[in-house]
């Protein structure tokens, strides 16, 4: 924990300075200056300066000189210059009046709470399963976040590929598919380039959470950065608690985050070294800023620039969220539509803090993928093709209706009450258009609550389980897309789903400018993975999906309506007796809401996979020996040299190879390529069946190393419950030289 501290205390000390040097009035000619709580102060400080520290991280790998000094170097300047300017003393001898701090007495209770659940989430979160396997997305990413804390770049030249001759390529590493960007991978998730002779491998998926991990790593060793996605599970969870906040109030807010904590997916994710809750951190942090940007809240431009870096960031997280772009592009849309109060220099000054470093960002993104991660990106915008193309058209021109009514009807709504005065004798379109509000309105809420009736009740009836075969791991995949509502059910309970369709279309009656972007973000995001899941959908590893926008979503809705209840009591026409009993009624709704989500989170608050797998692999690799050649003899398509040969080669620096076509390699061919590595100086280890060993009367020594494997089942037709103890059987043979 002393790293994540350290994390905390840098990216905190850098934001607040940076923050500091905006005015504290507001940049818009009019409307709200009112100034943001302390307790968003202080967390916007600290996500402005994580977003930069992050990218300065991606940067440095993507250059190849990623260390720590360069990067504690990079932030000291940043730090110094920041500190010693004149406006920076000055705003902090007036830190009590502009920054509103200590918060009032009324507000205590508030702060109060969030320490206590500070404690709570800390026992919840950071918890990590020790996914460090291969073969699986979690591990590649700690093993990928190794490889550059260890080599200080994302490509990197792999001696283990350098030293093989070409014509074993097909020998010792797995052929793709056609298409998919490269020949080969070394292993799951390590392309080898197709240059030859080859040496550079190429990782999977986008950058910016195996960097983050990769700081960790070099701070605090592999613990640190398995505890990494805890760290953005909590800032998760206090991004979509002031985006309530800023749209109801605290203790609406605070409901809120009770719910997403206490949520199974929330809790597990926290824990699985996947980049759902970085994605989550950053996207509820940019809604939330955005809001505060587009309501003119004090310091406008601040929140401007915290909106457009965690946006953009977000596109070096995951490739899948360039969807993203259409709220950059519709808010420079409506902005010129739209006749703002004396539209200046100063209003598209501030328009540029938002859009500009969105603008940078997807370029910088662009150029990843074509320069650094062209495999990955081939492969995936490949896949979106394939899903188009296979699309049935009357699905599609629904899909795209649909869409396009969200987009006209949050465009009127954000719009039509920002309409400046209109000529005299005319109206401006935006007051044209305000005349339509209430029906579409009306019809959008309807088509959340058809919808939500159709995917909970009608498409389970009526749809039919699919399967595909699956080329990574050989078998059959089996697709239940038409129960994707029911299974989010599973850990958002029945009341919990309902509760938040009810939110949402109180949200879309009650649209406004803090609530615009999540409203067009969490229904575009639940409309597409609840449509398809676009995930290997194995329990609990395919709620994934769902961990950044869709299920903040409905529990942000969720809250918001039980809010919005809350008050209709004090309305009430005769206060008594039933009085009283309406507020309990409304009470005794959120308690069963949150027991909903502590009910369904059963087993999985309790459960930690591989829990000792850190410390069981670093005791088989001390048996190894440095500068050893694993050779697994494994021809399965997953085979166990890329569950277990993955962190031995990147966390431990061993050469670790599977013979994965025996079949293309001659027996003396092959003995004598292993003599090659002992004549090199290397100690040989052959892992499984020795047939091949017996048959050239090589001597060697063996020993059985048995690895716990103790994990989550992974069920796709059932909530998983069971814990599965397998174990990893190492037959270990040390060749004679």
């Amino acid at each position: 924990m002393i790293t994540l501290s350290i994390i905390l205390l840098a990216g905190w000390l850098l934001g607040g300075l940076l923050a500091l040097q905006f005015r504290p009035a507001g940049d818009w000619p009019t409307g709200d200056t009112e100034a943001l709580p302390p307790a968003a102060w202080l967390f916007g400080a600290l996500a402005l300066g994580l977003a930069l520290l992050g990218w300065l991280a991606l940067t440095l790998a993507e250059l190849g000189h990623f260390a720590w000094p360069w990067l504690a170097g990079g932030w000291l300047a940043a730090v110094l210059a920041l500190g010693l300017r004149r406006h920076t003393r000055l705003t902090l001898r007036h830190l009590h009046t502009t920054w509103h701090w200590p918060p009032p007495g009324r507000d205590h209770l508030e702060y109060l709470l969030l320490a206590g659940w500070l404690v709570a989430a800390g026992w919840l979160f950071f918890r990590p399963h020790q996914a460090i396997q291969g073969a699986a997305d979690a591990g590649v990413y700690v093993n990928m976040a190794a490889n550059i804390a260890h080599t200080g770049s994302i490509l990197y030249d792999d001696p283990s590929v350098a030293n093989l001759d070409p014509n074993l390529y097909a020998v010792f590493l797995r052929p793709r598919q056609p298409g998919e960007g490269t020949g080969y991978y070394l292993f799951p998730g390590f392309n080898v380039a197709d240059d030859l002779p080859a040496s550079q491998v190429i990782p999977d998926f986008y950058p910016l959470h195996p960097v983050w991990q990769a700081v960790a790593y070099q701070l605090g060793g592999v613990m640190a950065a398995l505890r990494m996605p805890g760290l953005w599970a909590l800032l998760g969870c206090l991004a979509v608690y002031l985006a309530l906040r800023q749209a109801s109030s605290w203790p609406v807010a605070m409901l809120g985050l009770a719910g997403m904590s206490l949520n199974a997916l929330q809790v597990w994710f926290a824990r699985y070294p996947v980049t759902e809750t970085l994605t989550q951190f950053l996207l509820w942090t940019s809604l939330w800023a955005y809001g505060a940007w587009l309501s003119r809240r004090r310091a406008a431009p601040l929140w401007g620039l915290l909106a457009g870096l965690t946006l953009g960031q977000l596109l070096l997280v995951r490739i899948d969220t360039l969807f993203m772009l259409a709220l950059p592009l519709l808010t420079a849309a409506g902005w010129l539509l739209a006749k703002l109060p004396g539209r200046g220099p100063k209003a598209w000054r501030l328009l540029g803090w938002y859009l500009l470093p969105v603008a940078l960002l997807t370029l910088q993104g662009g150029l990843h993928a074509i320069f650094l991660s062209a495999p990955y990106a081939t492969r995936v915008f490949d896949y979106a093709r394939r899903t188009i193309t296979r699309l049935d058209p009357t699905a599609a021109l629904l899909m795209l209706a649909g869409l396009l009514v969200i987009v006209v009807g949050l465009l009127i709504i954000r719009f039509a009450r920002s309409a400046g005065q209109p000529r005299p004798g005319s109206r401006s379109w935006g007051q044209r258009w305000a005349n339509y509000r209430r029906p579409i309105l009306a019809s959008l809420t309807l088509l959340v609550l058809t919808l939500t009736f159709y995917g909970w009740f009608l498409r389970p009836a009526l749809g039919q389980t699919g399967s595909y075969t699956d080329w990574y791991g050989g078998g059959t995949i089996i697709v239940s897309d038409h129960e994707n509502l029911v299974r989010l059910g599973w850990y958002l309970s029945p009341l919990g789903v309902w509760l938040g369709a009810a939110g949402i279309c109180l949200l879309l009656w009650r649209a406004n400018r803090r609530t615009v972007a999540i409203l067009g973000t969490g229904l575009f995001f639940a409309l597409l993975y609840l449509w398809r899941i676009q995930n290997n959908p194995h329990q609990i590893y395919a709620m994934r999906r769902y961990v950044p926008a869709v299920m903040p979503f409905f529990v942000f809705a969720g809250a918001y309506f039980v809010g919005w209840l809350w008050p209709l009591a004090a309305r009430w026409p005769r206060p008594g007796h039933a009085q009283t009993l309406l507020r309990l009624a409304i009470a005794g709704l959120a308690a069963l809401w949150l027991a909903g989500f502590a009910w369904s989170a059963r087993g999985f608050v309790s459960q930690v996979d591989y829990p000792t797998l850190v410390q069981d692999l670093a005791a088989l690799n001390n048996q190894l020996g440095p500068e050893a050649v694993l050779i697994f003899n494994d021809q399965a398509a997953v085979s166990l040299g890329d569950v277990l040969g993955t962190p031995l080669h990147y966390l431990h620096g061993q050469t670790a190879l599977t013979l994965r076509n025996p079949a293309g390699i001659s027996d003396t061919d092959l003995a004598s390529t292993l003599r090659q590595w002992q004549r090199a100086g290397h100690t040989v280890y052959w892992i499984g069946d020795p047939a091949f060993l017996d048959r050239q009367q090589w001597a060697y020594s063996s020993q059985t190393v048995l690895i716990p494997a103790h994990f989550l089942e992974t069920p796709y037709d059932h909530k998983p419950t069971a814990i599965n103890e397998l174990w990893w059987t190492v037959n270990l043979h040390k060749l004679a030289p």
